[in-house]
Protein backbone atom coordinates (compact mmCIF):
# COMPACT_ATOMS: atom_id res chain seq x y z
CA UNK A 1 0.00 0.00 0.00
CA UNK A 2 2.92 2.58 0.92
CA UNK A 3 4.52 1.96 -2.43
CA UNK A 4 1.07 2.80 -4.12
CA UNK A 5 0.70 5.71 -2.05
CA UNK A 6 4.71 6.76 -3.72
CA UNK A 7 3.92 5.71 -7.06
CA UNK A 8 0.54 7.27 -7.45
CA UNK A 9 0.80 10.32 -4.75
CA UNK A 10 4.26 11.39 -5.52
CA UNK A 11 3.17 12.34 -9.25
CA UNK A 12 -0.26 13.73 -7.86
CA UNK A 13 1.42 16.05 -5.68
CA UNK A 14 3.53 17.63 -7.89
CA UNK A 15 1.19 18.58 -10.59
CA UNK A 16 -1.20 20.34 -7.78
CA UNK A 17 1.74 22.17 -6.68
CA UNK A 18 2.51 23.68 -10.07
CA UNK A 19 -0.69 23.53 -10.85
CA UNK A 20 -1.78 26.19 -8.27
CA UNK A 21 0.14 28.96 -8.87
CA UNK A 22 -1.24 31.82 -10.78
CA UNK A 23 -1.66 31.82 -14.66
CA UNK A 24 0.25 34.23 -16.81
CA UNK A 25 -0.70 35.90 -19.54
CA UNK A 26 0.77 38.14 -22.68
CA UNK A 27 -1.54 40.39 -23.86
CA UNK A 28 -1.54 41.61 -26.87
CA UNK A 29 -1.13 45.54 -28.06
CA UNK A 30 -2.99 47.57 -29.56
CA UNK A 31 -1.87 48.62 -33.28
CA UNK A 32 -2.45 52.25 -35.47
CA UNK A 33 -2.80 55.67 -33.53
CA UNK A 34 -3.53 56.17 -30.41
CA UNK A 35 -4.71 59.18 -28.65
CA UNK A 36 -5.33 60.47 -24.64
CA UNK A 37 -8.83 61.78 -23.75
CA UNK A 38 -9.52 64.52 -21.20
CA UNK A 39 -10.02 61.74 -18.93
CA UNK A 40 -6.75 60.06 -19.19
CA UNK A 41 -8.08 57.25 -21.06
CA UNK A 42 -6.71 55.96 -23.86
CA UNK A 43 -8.27 55.87 -27.00
CA UNK A 44 -7.56 52.76 -29.09
CA UNK A 45 -7.68 52.76 -33.16
CA UNK A 46 -10.70 51.06 -34.49
CA UNK A 47 -10.72 49.50 -37.91
CA UNK A 48 -12.38 51.46 -40.99
CA UNK A 49 -15.52 49.61 -42.33
CA UNK A 50 -15.72 47.83 -46.01
CA UNK A 51 -18.04 46.59 -48.47
CA UNK A 52 -16.86 43.86 -50.32
CA UNK A 53 -18.37 41.31 -53.30
CA UNK A 54 -17.67 37.88 -52.03
CA UNK A 55 -17.18 34.68 -54.13
CA UNK A 56 -20.94 34.13 -53.75
CA UNK A 57 -22.64 36.98 -55.26
CA UNK A 58 -23.44 38.93 -51.66
CA UNK A 59 -21.86 41.64 -50.05
CA UNK A 60 -20.51 41.81 -46.87
CA UNK A 61 -19.70 44.16 -44.75
CA UNK A 62 -18.03 44.68 -40.76
CA UNK A 63 -21.26 44.18 -39.10
CA UNK A 64 -21.35 41.03 -40.91
CA UNK A 65 -18.65 39.82 -38.66
CA UNK A 66 -20.42 41.16 -35.43
CA UNK A 67 -18.92 39.19 -32.36
CA UNK A 68 -16.37 37.73 -34.07
CA UNK A 69 -12.54 37.49 -34.20
CA UNK A 70 -11.53 38.46 -37.35
CA UNK A 71 -8.03 36.87 -39.48
CA UNK A 72 -7.73 39.07 -42.53
CA UNK A 73 -4.68 38.66 -45.13
CA UNK A 74 -4.70 38.41 -49.04
CA UNK A 75 -4.17 35.41 -51.10
CA UNK A 76 -3.36 34.91 -54.85
CA UNK A 77 -4.57 32.80 -57.65
CA UNK A 78 -1.23 31.59 -58.36
CA UNK A 79 -0.97 30.18 -54.85
CA UNK A 80 0.56 28.45 -53.59
CA UNK A 81 3.47 28.65 -56.50
CA UNK A 82 4.07 32.27 -56.47
CA UNK A 83 2.90 34.45 -53.22
CA UNK A 84 3.87 37.15 -51.32
CA UNK A 85 2.95 35.23 -48.01
CA UNK A 86 3.52 31.44 -46.55
CA UNK A 87 -0.08 30.36 -48.05
CA UNK A 88 0.68 26.18 -47.05
CA UNK A 89 2.12 27.38 -43.53
CA UNK A 90 -1.44 29.35 -43.28
CA UNK A 91 -3.56 26.80 -44.38
CA UNK A 92 -1.82 23.84 -42.35
CA UNK A 93 -1.29 26.29 -39.12
CA UNK A 94 -4.37 28.67 -38.70
CA UNK A 95 -7.20 27.67 -41.09
CA UNK A 96 -7.44 24.13 -40.97
CA UNK A 97 -6.77 23.83 -36.87
CA UNK A 98 -9.65 26.96 -37.04
CA UNK A 99 -11.98 24.86 -39.05
CA UNK A 100 -11.59 21.12 -36.99
CA UNK A 101 -12.14 22.80 -33.32
CA UNK A 102 -15.35 24.20 -31.81
CA UNK A 103 -13.27 26.45 -29.56
CA UNK A 104 -12.76 28.70 -32.69
CA UNK A 105 -16.67 29.18 -32.89
CA UNK A 106 -16.21 33.34 -32.72
CA UNK A 107 -13.16 33.80 -35.35
CA UNK A 108 -13.70 34.40 -38.72
CA UNK A 109 -11.24 34.52 -41.73
CA UNK A 110 -11.63 36.96 -44.51
CA UNK A 111 -9.41 36.39 -47.19
CA UNK A 112 -9.17 38.96 -50.55
CA UNK A 113 -8.01 37.63 -53.56
CA UNK A 114 -5.76 39.43 -55.69
CA UNK A 115 -3.01 39.11 -58.36
CA UNK A 116 0.21 38.92 -57.49
CA UNK A 117 0.86 41.98 -58.57
CA UNK A 118 -2.23 43.45 -56.15
CA UNK A 119 -4.80 43.70 -59.30
CA UNK A 120 -8.45 42.55 -58.70
CA UNK A 121 -9.23 39.37 -60.17
CA UNK A 122 -12.87 37.18 -60.61
CA UNK A 123 -11.46 33.78 -60.31
CA UNK A 124 -10.66 31.75 -57.27
CA UNK A 125 -11.39 28.30 -57.91
CA UNK A 126 -7.45 27.36 -57.79
CA UNK A 127 -7.46 29.05 -54.27
CA UNK A 128 -10.51 27.28 -53.34
CA UNK A 129 -9.20 23.87 -54.66
CA UNK A 130 -5.92 24.88 -52.91
CA UNK A 131 -7.15 25.68 -48.81
CA UNK A 132 -10.14 23.09 -49.12
CA UNK A 133 -13.58 23.77 -47.44
CA UNK A 134 -13.33 26.01 -44.71
CA UNK A 135 -16.18 26.76 -43.26
CA UNK A 136 -15.22 29.83 -41.27
CA UNK A 137 -13.65 32.00 -44.26
CA UNK A 138 -14.94 34.66 -46.37
CA UNK A 139 -13.35 34.99 -49.95
CA UNK A 140 -13.97 38.23 -51.50
CA UNK A 141 -12.74 39.53 -54.61
CA UNK A 142 -12.97 42.69 -57.33
CA UNK A 143 -11.84 45.35 -55.13
CA UNK A 144 -8.69 47.33 -55.52
CA UNK A 145 -8.17 48.62 -52.04
CA UNK A 146 -9.05 46.65 -48.72
CA UNK A 147 -9.81 49.74 -46.05
CA UNK A 148 -9.17 47.59 -43.04
CA UNK A 149 -5.66 47.73 -44.04
CA UNK A 150 -5.95 52.04 -44.21
CA UNK A 151 -3.86 52.76 -41.28
CA UNK A 152 -0.23 52.92 -39.98
CA UNK A 153 0.63 50.12 -37.65
CA UNK A 154 2.88 52.38 -35.46
CA UNK A 155 3.28 56.13 -35.79
CA UNK A 156 6.61 56.02 -38.50
CA UNK A 157 5.76 53.08 -40.58
CA UNK A 158 4.04 53.22 -43.61
CA UNK A 159 0.16 53.12 -43.97
CA UNK A 160 -0.11 49.13 -45.32
CA UNK A 161 -2.84 50.38 -48.15
CA UNK A 162 -1.94 53.91 -49.46
CA UNK A 163 1.80 53.83 -49.30
CA UNK A 164 4.41 52.03 -51.17
CA UNK A 165 6.24 49.05 -49.80
CA UNK A 166 9.38 48.48 -51.78
CA UNK A 167 9.76 44.59 -51.80
CA UNK A 168 6.20 43.46 -51.76
CA UNK A 169 4.07 42.73 -54.78
CA UNK A 170 2.24 45.59 -55.68
CA UNK A 171 4.03 47.66 -53.35
CA UNK A 172 1.11 47.64 -51.31
CA UNK A 173 1.57 46.73 -47.50
CA UNK A 174 -1.39 44.68 -47.35
CA UNK A 175 -0.79 42.20 -49.86
CA UNK A 176 1.89 40.80 -47.27
CA UNK A 177 0.35 41.21 -43.71
CA UNK A 178 -2.05 39.77 -41.94
CA UNK A 179 -4.33 41.13 -39.24
CA UNK A 180 -6.25 40.37 -36.44
CA UNK A 181 -8.54 42.18 -35.19
CA UNK A 182 -10.55 41.84 -32.02
CA UNK A 183 -14.66 42.03 -31.00
CA UNK A 184 -14.53 46.04 -30.58
CA UNK A 185 -12.91 46.47 -33.99
CA UNK A 186 -9.19 47.40 -32.32
CA UNK A 187 -6.03 45.66 -34.31
CA UNK A 188 -4.07 43.14 -32.30
CA UNK A 189 -2.03 42.23 -34.26
CA UNK A 190 0.30 43.07 -37.43
CA UNK A 191 2.12 40.36 -39.59
CA UNK A 192 4.35 39.53 -41.96
CA UNK A 193 3.46 36.50 -43.71
CA UNK A 194 6.13 35.49 -45.67
CA UNK A 195 7.99 34.40 -42.76
CA UNK A 196 6.45 31.15 -41.07
CA UNK A 197 7.41 32.02 -37.65
CA UNK A 198 4.82 35.15 -38.07
CA UNK A 199 1.83 32.73 -39.26
CA UNK A 200 2.53 30.71 -36.05
CA UNK A 201 2.74 33.40 -33.70
CA UNK A 202 -0.52 35.11 -35.46
CA UNK A 203 -1.88 31.55 -34.58
CA UNK A 204 -0.78 31.51 -30.95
Amino acid sequence: VLLFLMIVGLPLSLILFFGSGAHSFNYLEYWGPKSVLESGDTSYYKVKDFEFATSEGNRVTLEDFEDKILIAFVLSPTCPDTCAIQSDQLRLQVLEELNESSKYEDVAVLIQIKDYYGEPVQSFDKIRSFLGEQTNVTYVLSDKDNPLYDFKPTEDALNLMRDKHPGIPGRKGFHQFGLLIDKERHVRGVYDLNHGYNVRTLME
